[in-house]
């Protein structure tokens, strides 16, 4: 499982979903779930630095490529 948020990782709402399917059903889990978030800073005013900060295509294809080899 992949989620996507624009949120901070610290304060979205995949953290939390993440955490209740976790919790939920670990068992059926193979791999942990990942989450592909915006980094742990303000969003800049600046265009190229808020790509930096918020999830991009690079970062969420990294992500689902990584569960799908586990």
């Amino acid at each position: 499982m992949v989620l996507v948020d624009q949120a901070p990782r610290h304060a979205s709402v995949a953290a939390l979903i993440a955490a209740e399917i976790a919790e939920a059903s670990f068992h059926a889990l193979q791999v942990p779930p990942r989450l592909v978030t915006a980094l742990d800073y303000p969003v800049p005013y600046s265009k190229p630095l808020e790509e930096h900060v918020l999830p991009s295509v690079e970062r969420i294809t990294r992500a689902v490529r990584g569960v799908l080899a586990a």
